[in-house]
């Protein structure tokens, strides 16, 4: 038999509660977190210094102030409540400057050293530390929800992330090729939940590969022009500097496909393939063979200096032996 203290279910108590999703305008400045401070990533705080210059201790103690800034910051941050976060992602404008400046100025793992290296006093915890809290800010904006209680509407996150610029498909390549090389599931996720989400991403990637193309078709008509010119008029500079360009490009492009496959498609529809393989066949050997012939050019300016040099000698002691 039944307990008299028992009451009888009531569509009231059976019904299952509506979800509660957070509003867009629930956001807004008053909820920033007053303390936070964001520093702007510069390319100094790799820790490179110019082979050609001294390592300033005092300046090496000021980055790992900021850096240190810069990682408690995005402890608290991350750690926030779910309305606070967002109202920092969206009217933090100090929090927008980090993450831009980080994603364009943090080194890639496939940077080459030129002219530069890792500064002696350099502390890589520091570093290791500060790039894992910004992959998961990022996994964490890249999420309409934390959870069942904390969430947009999926619909409404989507357009506020695109309207704000919060990803665009510059983030997207520069996120690939700072955190692919070691972390590529975690990656194409991030990219799987945003362009899902808003198919408007597809079509601007789409756009970026074309104009990829467009620029590597010009470069590949602008040696092709130069192919007459000789190689001290083009320049060393402007060689290493194209070298250097399509270094960057081909892998941040490698990156990027390497870790989200789903894009291969939009590729080849938009003939980077073929810009890719004018570049490889032709405009890398050319450069190449500038540079040899610069090469070439000063090992014989060097030693017709050397032979001056030591005719001059031979002529000064022969004047002291009459003497």
């Amino acid at each position: 038999m039944a307990s008299e203290e028992s009451n009888p279910q009531t569509p009231e108590t059976t019904s299952i509660k509506k979800k509660k999703y957070c509003q867009i305008s629930d956001l807004n400045e008053s909820k920033l977190i007053q303390n936070l401070i964001f520093p702007p990533y510069l390319p100094h705080d790799n820790g490179l210094v110019n082979i050609y210059q001294n390592v300033q201790s005092d300046t090496t103690f000021a980055r790992e102030k900021i850096l240190n800034v810069m990682i408690e910051s995005l402890r608290v941050l991350l750690n926030s409540p779910f309305e606070v976060f967002w109202s920092h992602v969206i009217y933090d404008k100090t929090f927008d400057r980090f993450i831009s400046t980080y994603l364009r100025y943090k080194r890639r793992p496939f940077d080459p050293l030129i002219h530069l290296a890792i500064s002696p006093l350099f502390r890589q915890e520091e570093d290791i530390e500060l790039s894992k809290l910004v992959l998961l800010i990022i996994i964490r904006m890249s999420r309409f929800k934390d959870n069942d209680e904390n969430r947009f509407l999926r619909q409404e996150w989507a357009e506020m992330i695109y309207e704000n610029f919060i990803f665009d498909t510059p983030k997207l390549f520069n996120i690939s090729s700072i955190f692919a090389p070691h972390n590529a599931s975690i990656v194409r996720n991030i990219f799987l939940n945003i362009l899902d989400a808003k198919p408007d991403y597809w079509e601007d990637l789409k756009t970026s590969f074309e104009t990829s193309s467009v620029v590597l078709a010009q470069l590949h008509e602008k040696h092709h022009r130069s192919k007459t010119k000789d190689a001290q008029v083009i320049g060393v500079e402007r060689i290493e500097d194209t070298i250097l360009f399509l270094w960057d490009s081909i892998s941040t492009l490698y990156s990027f496909l390497e870790c989200f496959p789903e894009s291969w498609f939009i590729c080849h529809t938009s003939n980077l393939y073929k810009s890719l393989a004018y570049v490889y066949e032709i405009v890398i050997p050319f450069l190449l063979e500038k540079l040899n012939e610069i090469f070439i050019s000063n090992n014989k300016s060097n030693e017709n200096e050397k032979e001056n040099n030591e005719n001059n000698e031979n002529v000064n002691n022969n004047n002291n032996s009459r003497e």
